[in-house]
């Protein structure tokens, strides 16, 4: 992969992520407060739809804020950070991929769904294949050699922390 390839594909997809992860949010909200306001009779959704509207919003309030720590190794990229970037992004999308487990599940029972439902589904669903890209775009710079390490600023001769220049 050549250089700065993989930084490149990592932050778009980075900011659509957070794009992603507020709409989800927000629709996801908006189906909580429905199930929680609706009495027996005007019940949205099926039997599935409360618990995916919980890890729907739970899943993008963890995603939105594993973009926002994020940023950060965007701006360094480098192997130390990482891990600070990778950690919060694959709980984020392991999260997803449960709630897209119940967008399934919700989509397999049927019945009388709002479009709002319809589109949460589907957000989920695409949000869970974009999180997993920007896992691999992150991994792909480790695996490509793109991260600078400290070995990189010893041969430069510049000093590390702590330590005299070589």
């Amino acid at each position: 992969m050549a250089y700065g390839v993989s930084r490149f594909i990592a932050a778009p997809l980075l900011a659509l992520n957070f794009c992603m992860n507020v709409i989800v949010f927000g629709i996801a909200a908006w189906a909580m407060n429905k199930i929680i306001d609706a009495d027996s009779t005007t019940a949205i959704g099926n039997s599935a739809t409360v618990y995916f509207s919980i890890l729907a919003l739970i899943a993008s309030v963890v995603g939105a804020a594993a973009t926002l720590s994020s940023l950060h190794h965007l701006k360094e990229w480098k192997s130390n950070t990482a891990a600070i970037a990778t950690a919060p992004a694959l709980i984020s999308w392991a999260l997803i991929v449960l709630a897209l487990g119940f967008a399934c599940k919700e989509i397999h029972i049927g019945g009388d769904r709002s479009h709002k439902l319809k589109t949460l589904e589907a957000f989920v669903i695409i949000l869970g294949g974009t999180q997993l890209f920007y896992l691999l775009s992150i991994h792909g710079g480790y695996f490509s050699g793109e991260y600078s390490t400290s070995e990189s600023y010893l041969a430069k001769g510049q000093e590390v922390k702590g330590g005299p220049a070589v």
